[in-house]
Order: C-alpha cells, then structure tokens, then sequence
C-alpha cells in the first residue's frame, strides 16, 4: 500500500531513530544524478562484541562518506529501501541461494538506473558480511557471483 519498501535484516539494529529518515532521504531531496536513484542502502557497522573478521569486513565494506553508483553494482538489503513500484517490475531472484542483492544491482545499473549508499542511515550488524571468514559460505557466493558472471577475471592484457 505504501511508496517504499524497506528491508532491515534480523541481524539489524537501527543505530539511531533518524536511521528511516536518512534512509529514504535520497528519493526525496535533490541529488545531481545523470540517472534515476532506484534503490538506496545504509551503513552497517559491527556490534561491540563481534568478532574481529566481521569488524574489518563491515568498516572496509561500508564507508563514512554517501556515494552515488552509477557503474558500482554493489548492493546490500540487509539496511535498505526501494520503490515498491520497482520491486514489482524488478523483484529479486528467489533462484539463487545468496548475494539476490548483488544480481539486482547489476540489473539496476544495467538498466540505467542509479544506486545510493547512504553512510548516515546505520544499522548494527551481528555479523560481517563474510561470516567471519565461513569459507563454506564463501564458496557459495563465489558460485552464484560466477555463474551469474557478476564478477569477472579479464586475461591479462600483456604477457611477461
């Protein structure tokens, strides 16, 4: 019934209660975009007690300064909000078993649309995005990431 959707994962902790607003802030004031902002994402930031890999994951991945992302397919709905309107037209794959958010964003950008990473709007995150190194896990992303060629490795352009 309602514009947006909003998706915070149950390993998420608004870190403030202006997190919704600075949320949903992009689609309501005046960006300089060459395109459309689709799909806006929050920061997430390590809970006191977590473990050290997830730390490093979560405050290399997720930076202090907004960014607009016009070629960077990065996306993550753990802390996020999108268009209802565009979820139906554009919903995630329910074929793939992990990193759904990633092949959305290389759709949205594919598509000519813009993404937003909104550094102020900030959850705590229980664990990193790479679990704490689970590599059984890592596996699987990697799986879905190349079989879905979201990430490639180019030949190199010279040859020693």
């Amino acid at each position: 019934r309602h514009e947006f959707v909003v998706m915070i994962s149950g390993h998420c902790i608004p870190q403030s209660k202006d997190w919704l607003y600075e949320l949903s802030l992009p689609f309501h004031k005046k960006i300089n975009s060459p395109r459309e902002i689709i799909g806006v994402y929050g920061r997430q930031i390590p809970e006191f007690d977590s473990k050290a890999l997830d730390k490093r994951d979560l405050w290399n991945t997720f930076g202090e300064e907004d960014r607009l992302q016009v070629r960077d397919i990065f996306f993550h709905n753990a802390n996020s909000i999108i268009r209802r309107e565009t979820l139906i037209k554009y919903p995630f794959s329910e074929k793939v078993t992990n990193v759904e958010d990633r092949l959305w964003g290389k759709e949205m950008i594919t598509n000519g649309y813009a993404l937003y990473y909104a550094s102020r709007a900030i959850v705590y995150h229980w664990h990193g995005i790479n679990h704490a190194g689970d590599e059984s896990r890592a596996d699987k992303v990697v799986k879905v990431l190349e079989e879905n060629q979201i990430y490639t490795i180019p030949e190199p352009s010279f040859r020693i």
